[in-house]
């Protein structure tokens, strides 16, 4: 059996569909944490509603968003040393 890719799609879904934790860590020969997250999070829709990573909602505006980039630069510029 082959070691399964976390990223693949195919292989969270199968692993999703099984009865137990126990069960898709045989089949599939992944670990118990990721056969219980993608067991619970085909059970549960609100758990993790959202797709992976990066931000979803914005708090600023695009302009305001510039800003604060602009300002950040400006201040490494000056100061490489503090971040």
């Amino acid at each position: 059996m082959r070691k399964y890719k976390r990223e693949d799609k195919k292989i969270r879904n199968l692993v999703g569909r099984c009865s137990s934790v126990r069960v898709a860590r045989i089949l599939y020969d992944v670990s118990k944490d990721f056969a219980s997250y993608w067991i619970r999070k085909a059970k549960d829709k609100k758990f993790h509603p959202s797709g992976h990573g990066g931000l979803r909602v914005f708090k600023y505006t695009p302009e305001q968003h510039v800003q604060i980039r602009f300002l950040v630069w400006k201040k490494v510029k000056l100061n490489p040393l503090s971040t």
